[in-house]
């Protein structure tokens, strides 16, 4: 899907704020599965990334569908996002 997405249109990065793409993903996760544990980590203010919102958000949303899909029930999903040396820093674990 991403590759299509790709080959699909030309990106036009612009400013997107990634705590609400992060949050979007993990709230619709959330609603996909109440089988598993969600976390997540956000900072108090927004963070500016330069992205296509929907591909940051397909990407967001491919992590944490692996995540559901690929562990059983009861598993603890942690999703963060914070800044570091100027970049954001988004991760996707599980338990």
């Amino acid at each position: 899907m991403l590759a299509r997405l790709d080959s699909d249109k030309q990106v036009e990065p612009r400013p997107v704020d990634a705590v609400e793409v992060v949050l979007n993903a993990v709230s619709d996760s959330q609603a996909a599965s109440r089988d598993h544990a969600w976390l997540l980590a956000l900072p108090d203010s927004e963070v500016t990334v330069l992205a296509d919102a929907d591909q940051l958000h397909q990407v967001m949303v491919n992590l944490l569908s692996n995540a559901r899909t690929h562990t059983p029930a009861g598993t603890l999903v942690h999703t963060s996002l914070r800044t570091e040396g100027g970049q954001a820093v988004i991760v996707v674990s599980d338990t």
